[in-house]
């Protein structure tokens, strides 16, 4: 009964970390075209871009394991992301069109949001490749070719490589890592106080630094450009700068791990239905944007516009989370298994 009752608390702490992600993903993506006319939402965006791309990943790969760790890969999964990442592609080039906007097919890699998708796929198939590899070797080169990538102006959006390189270490990492012995780790009460620490004094320096932070680090945040070294003040040292960033990606990242509760929530069932979310917030978000909206609220409500962002984020992940929202998706999973062949599994 005790092994239940902690098996049901683990659940419950990565559904709740989820959750968090989910809306941190969802206020990112609303800020992301206001930061640049409001100190406070820029502010905001640089805290959450710093680490929630990588840590999405990072939960996605610790329980990737059951579509990787058998004879073969659950090619179900695999073309679920690509089927979102098509039909997201689609969607944002019809609604460019559809407002005026310049538009172009991004069937084969983007910067837009649905870049998760085409790179989650791209994952699960590198990571079952690689599964019988170590975890050191695996994240060692995995490192330095980010580190070198970042200097290749042919890297960028094509294929999403530049974020498909630069984000693998933090799912391989997942993949590698036991979520129970992880929790079981993160639960004590001095790696809680220093993760109130580092959290603490990531907050205040970006708040008080944050042209300097802007400066160093943003095109290692967005990852928008090839050759995103290019964009730093001393080119030549992004090496450097690429391992700084991971360095600080994982402190901030373990941190939150540590402070996010691992009893059950009334929040925790969202946290199960992260995908939906993230694949319906695209287009509304866009929607939002083109469609003069944001503009509209921005001069008629008399609200602080970040405020006013904040709000709608988080209203709009919990309506999202709406079980009809997620249904299309049980739907596909629920579609007889293929399987991309293999080796047949030692059990």
């Amino acid at each position: 009964m005790k092994q239940s009752v902690a098996s049901c608390e683990r659940s419950a702490k990565w559904d709740n970390v989820k959750f968090m992600l989910i809306v941190l993903v969802v206020i990112g993506h609303f800020l992301s075209g206001w930061a640049g006319s409001s100190p406070t939402a820029n502010k905001i965006f640089l805290w959450i871009y710093t680490f929630h791309m990588p840590l999405f990943l990072f939960v996605a790969g610790l329980f990737s394991k059951s579509s990787i760790n058998r004879g073969r890969l659950r090619g179900e999964k695999v073309f679920l992301y690509l089927f979102l990442y098509v039909i997201l592609a689609a969607f944002t080039y019809l609604l460019k069109l559809f407002y005026g906007r310049k538009a172009e097919p991004e069937f084969l890699g983007t910067y837009h949001v649905q870049w998760y998708m085409f790179v989650m796929a791209a994952f699960l198939v590198l990571m079952y490749g690689l599964r019988h590899r170590s975890m050191g070797m695996v994240l060692f080169f995995g490192i330095v070719l980010s580190c070198f990538a970042g200097y290749e102006t042919a890297i960028g959006n094509g294929l999403c490589l530049s974020k498909m390189i630069s984000f693998f270490p933090f799912f391989a990492a997942g993949y590698y890592i036991d979520p129970q012995k992880l929790q079981a780790r993160l639960q004590r009460r001095a790696v809680k106080g220093i993760a109130v620490a580092i959290l603490v004094g990531f907050t205040l320096f970006i708040w008080f630094q944050t042209s300097w932070y802007e400066r160093h680090f943003q095109p290692l945040l967005v990852l928008s450009t090839p050759g995103v070294y290019r964009k730093l003040p001393w080119p030549e040292a992004g090496a450097l700068y690429r391992l700084v960033w991971y360095a600080l990606v994982s402190l901030v990242s373990l941190a939150l791990l540590a402070l996010v509760p691992s009893r059950k929530l009334p929040v925790s069932k969202i946290g199960q239905r992260t995908l939906s979310i993230y694949f319906w917030h695209v287009p509304l978000q866009m929607i939002f944007t083109q469609s003069g909206l944001a503009a509209f609220l921005q001069k008629s409500v008399p609200v602080p516009h970040t405020l006013l962002l904040l709000g709608i984020s988080v209203a709009l992940t919990f309506f999202l989370s709406l079980p009809i929202f997620s249904k299309p998706f049980t739907w596909l999973m629920s579609r007889p298994q293929r399987e991309i062949p293999g080796e047949k599994s030692a059990g």
